[in-house]
């Protein structure tokens, strides 16, 4: 028998059947339809069946699901389909998720069952209840359309009366609130993203964390898209986002030269300063990675950076023709553009930089970083030492606050200033004192390491002056290592083979020629001070040595 001659016959008699039938036998058919709904595998000939002997099409289970909601969960669209043209089906019924048939069967792509559901309403009402409705997270089908990239479908809803510009704003998985234009950029739907803007959705909108429909654009490298919201009257000068950007300086945090040129050829400010640790940025120390300068600071090793140093080319790109085609000025702001090269480690970009004449002050000081030796090296060999940043640190400082040694070693082998003297007379040393009070360990062995090499060298060469000079240094700092260690005691101390012991060492190192109870010792006990003795032992090994040594020093 044909289908739709038997769906006929079958609407006649339901309601007759359902009355002549006791309520448990009713209550059994129902349950029985929605269970065979349910199913994958029900043959669409139960179900005439079932609704034949009176079953209820609209009863609902303990979900609020109706047969027609069943069987589009489990995905048996041949009884959906039959479900949604018997006439007493209600098809804009919700669950208790507030789920509809016509989500239901956006969500599973079935775009037969999505016309026959549009197809079915025949009131105003009834179009705005099976288009416009939302579910428990404010989805609404159209939502779920753009969601799943139905270009064609969205199309549809919009041709049918769904709202683009006044819908409320719904719940992404993060919580964020989503627009359906947020919502097709988000998930990567730009043609979609096109059709919304085309048929007036609000560009001024703003999203979650301050974020305009331009800046999503930007992110996503669009530049096409970002004409067409420029177009369609989007601001380009606004200050929004998480990082209160214009879009221009999004852009080129982006690294995305095209639609730089975009923004700029529309009117975007190129007299923008970005504010970061208290330092204005320019575009150039955006496009130098200023604002990332923080981050390699406390991250240094992590993967952002590796696909950072990957930009360094298209960043030189884009620096060189904010220069060359803007005229954009390569020394303003507090933090230059070459300072945050430096730090950053671009030293394709720091070479640039120099060719074209940028400021050199403080850049030694600001390419200071464990990982930047390279950097270090080639500013070095072309005569930057000893120049201060903005705030008067210098390289060895920052070295030294930075736990750098490697950097610490290469520094004072070209000759950086270690040693000051105060207008008072007194010395100094900023950098050791920097390291000893900030409990900078590695970086504070490295300075032991030079100043011992120097006492050796100055012993040699018989200068007890400057052997007194440093042993007044030393005394002066023995109260820095003092006051440091008992502030910052639980840090890194079990890394340390005692320090106020190696500087007091040193001091003896300093002063060995008035010592002459060493050399009473020495006469006395001869057997017991020969190096070569294997009884001669002290508690630090370190200790040993240098006691050795003074021993040597007064054989001869």
């Amino acid at each position: 028998m044909n289908k739709k001659i038997f769906l006929l016959f079958t609407l006649g008699f339901s309601l007759l059947s359902a009355m002549e039938h006791p309520s448990s036998d009713y209550e059994r058919l129902n349950r029985t339809l929605l269970s065979r709904a349910s199913s994958s595998i029900t043959e669409p000939m139960a179900i005439y069946e079932l609704i034949g002997e009176g079953a209820d099409v609209n009863t609902i289970n303990e979900n609020g699901d109706t047969p027609l909601l069943c069987a589009l969960k489990s995905k048996n669209f041949d009884v959906a389909h039959i479900l949604i043209h018997y006439h007493h089906t209600n098809i804009y019924h919700a669950n208790q998720q507030g789920e509809t048939a016509l989500m239901f069967a956006i969500k599973h792509r079935q775009h037969e069952l999505i016309n026959e559901l549009l197809n079915r309403y025949q009131s105003k009402d009834e179009k705005e209840s099976l288009i416009n409705v939302e579910d428990q997270k404010r989805k609404t089908p159209l939502i779920y359309a753009i969601e799943n990239g139905l270009y064609n479908t969205v199309h549809q809803l919009i041709n049918e009366g769904a709202n683009i510009t006044e819908l409320p704003e719904v719940e992404g998985e993060n919580g964020d609130k989503n627009t359906p234009l947020q919502t097709a950029l988000l998930n990567d739907q730009y043609e979609i993203a096109r059709l919304l803007i085309n048929r007036g959705a609000n560009l001024n909108v703003i999203f979650e964390e301050d974020a305009t429909p331009l800046m999503l654009a930007i992110s996503a490298k669009k530049p096409d898209l970002v004409r067409l919201m420029i177009e369609h009257g989007a601001p380009i000068n606004d200050v929004n986002g998480p990082n209160s950007f214009t879009p221009l300086q999004l852009a080129t945090e982006e690294v995305s030269l095209e639609i730089v040129q975009i923004l700029i050829e529309n009117g975007a400010n190129t007299h923008v300063f970005w504010d970061v640790l208290g330092q204005d940025l320019t575009l150039l120390g955006i496009a130098a990675g200023g604002t990332l300068v923080e981050s390699r600071t406390f991250f240094p090793r992590e993967e952002f950076y590796l696909d950072f140093l990957e930009t360094e080319a298209e960043r030189l790109e884009l620096m060189r023709w904010l220069i060359d085609e803007q005229g954009i000025a390569i020394d303003e702001g507090e933090q230059t553009a070459l300072q945050c090269a430096a730090y950053m480690g671009l030293q394709n970009i720091v070479q640039f930089l120099l060719s074209r004449g940028a400021n050199t002050t403080g850049v030694l000081a600001s390419a200071v970083h464990p990982d930047n030796r390279y950097i270090v090296k080639y500013l070095l060999e072309n005569g930057f030492i000893d120049h201060q940043n903005e705030n008067g640190a210098d390289a060895l400082m920052n070295a030294a606050l930075r736990n750098c040694p490697d950097i610490i070693k290469l520094l004072l082998e070209h000759g950086a200033t270690f040693i000051e003297t105060k207008e008072e007379g007194n010395l100094t040393a900023p950098a050791l004192v920097a390291a000893i009070t900030n409990v900078k360990i590695e970086a504070l062995h490295e300075f032991i390491i030079f100043i011992k090499k120097a006492l050796e060298a100055n012993i040699q060469a018989g200068n007890e002056e400057e052997c007194r000079r440093i042993d007044t240094l030393l005394h002066n700092c023995l109260t820095h290592v003092r006051v440091g260690f008992s502030l910052f005691f639980w840090r890194e101390l079990d890394k340390v083979p005692n320090i106020i012991d190696e500087f007091n060492l040193l001091r003896y190192l300093c002063n060995h020629w008035p010592l002459p109870q060493f050399q009473k010792a020495l006469d006395l006990f001869p057997i017991t001070f020969q190096s070569e003795n294997p009884d001669f032992r002290l508690p630090n090994s370190h200790r040993t040595e240098i006691v050795r040594h003074f021993i040597k020093t007064l054989r001869k």
